[in-house]
């Protein structure tokens, strides 16, 4: 299906309702993915949906659930899984807001909230089950309401698929999507062209309508792509410069790990830039008042880890910071999403040293466009080299004494062992 055959919500096939949904939320014309994606979704099809960050995708699966819901409601009628906590919390916000007028209930099943709350949401029978894969495998396993219920959903949608494939978590996933007898299937993710022929061996006697949107175009076109170069070694002193010259304007900094990411924290609001950070060694309270601080800017700065770097869509998020090049590049894309979202402009801003030229290389190879240089007066960046250096010692002092550093290297020896023992489980499957 051409994404220009259908210019209006009307010609869809969607509900009055949702015409005037997208009338009051000021959805004024569909955008290319939900017209390649709601027809099919309705017609009662299997979808593989990929698109850039910021097209649309959540809109695009969620009008024909509560539209076909709407029409025949009972419980439980569909399950969304996703790749971490904020990013459910996020689109069962968006779904709850598209529902409003159909009486739906929704149930949230992520880590770090009270499990005997969830069974509670559980026993009323929810409409939309939206959560992470661990939690409702738990869940599953020990809810007699679930088990009985879970045979008859309509829906079954894993967004974010990409970062699912995991042994671990789709594990899980298994052990959720074969309780379900005969559900629609929708595999969404803005990066899925990496993954799609092992999703259709997972899915092996299924067919999909493929609804990828201009899969030679991987981020979008509102978004200047700009990179610093420095020596490794003066890295932090570069970041404080440039954090400086932005202040005021709402960014995202990307951290490689919690440590860094609680570090990085600490070194800007040092410097009096209101900064609050978003990580997984947060308790789950801490992570959604963080992020609703940011999102309400009460803070200008988010630093996080990459935990943040898939479907999180934050209005008006002037700049992403990549501290570090990602080691894999399509996670470029995903980081460089926060900003530049629905038409509006972004810049994505890489610092990049004499170790990352390499791999710089690559993502402008898979994006298919050349960063632009930011060139910084040295002189005038290590002009605070004395301040910044004692900041980033008493930071670390702090951090030792009152325990943070031990805690992240416990996090980073569990890591570690963790990853030891899948690919040991890995290779006796091979073997």
């Amino acid at each position: 299906m051409n994404s220009g055959e259908y210019q209006k919500f009307e010609e869809l096939g969607l509900d009055q309702w949702l015409l005037k949904l997208c009338w009051k939320i000021d959805y004024k014309e569909p955008r290319p993915i939900q017209v390649l994606s709601i027809p099919p979704l309705l017609q009662g099809k299997n979808v593989l949906i990929s698109s850039q960050t910021g097209s649309g995708k959540t809109a695009a699966f969620s009008f024909p659930i509560l539209q076909t819901l709407s029409q025949d409601p009972y419980g439980i009628f569909a399950i969304i899984l996703t790749a971490n906590r904020e990013l459910a919390v996020q689109i069962a916000e968006q779904i709850q807001i598209f529902g409003a007028s159909v009486n739906l209930r929704l149930a949230l099943l992520i880590g770090g909230l009270s499990s005997s709350k969830q069974v509670k949401l559980l026993g009323q029978i929810p409409h939309i089950i939206v959560g992470t894969p661990g939690r409702c495998a738990e869940l599953l396993s020990i809810d007699v309401n679930f088990q009985k219920y879970i045979k008859n959903v309509k829906y079954f949608i894993l967004d974010e698929v990409d970062r699912l494939l995991e042994p671990q978590i789709w594990d899980d996933i298994k052990k959720v999507y074969e309780q379900c007898e005969s559900p629609q299937i929708a595999l969404v993710s803005a990066t899925l062209n990496n993954v799609t022929q092992q999703l259709k061996e997972e899915f092996a006697n299924i067919n999909f309508v493929e609804c990828i949107n201009n899969p030679e175009q991987k981020v979008s076109e509102t978004i200047k792509h700009k990179f610093v170069l420095m020596p490794d070694l003066v890295k932090d002193y570069y970041f404080i410069h440039l954090m400086k010259k932005l202040e005021g304007a709402s960014t995202i900094v990307f951290a490689p790990t919690c440590r860094k990411c609680h570090e990085l924290n600490q070194l800007l609001n040092h410097f009096e830039i209101k900064s609050t950070c978003l990580h997984s060694m947060l308790p789950q309270h801490e992570r959604i008042s963080n992020l609703r601080a940011y999102r309400s800017q009460k803070a200008q700065v988010l630093v996080a880890t990459d935990v943040a770097s898939r479907g999180l869509d934050i209005p008006n998020v002037k700049f992403v910071i990549n501290w570090n090049v990602p080691k894999v590049e399509a996670d470029y894309i995903h980081r460089v999403g926060r900003t530049g979202r629905a038409g509006r402009r972004g810049t994505a801003i890489t610092m990049m040293t004499q170790f990352d030229v390499e791999r710089v290389l690559a993502i402008e190879n898979l994006i298919n466009l050349k960063m632009e240089e930011i060139k910084f007066n040295e002189e005038k960046v290590l002009a605070n080299m004395t301040d910044v250096t004692k900041a980033i010692k008493t930071i670390k002092i702090t951090m030792q004494q009152d325990g943070t550093t031990e805690k992240f290297l416990d996090l980073q020896k569990k890591k570690v062992k963790s990853k030891q023992k899948r690919q040991g489980s890995q290779e006796e499957q091979q073997s």
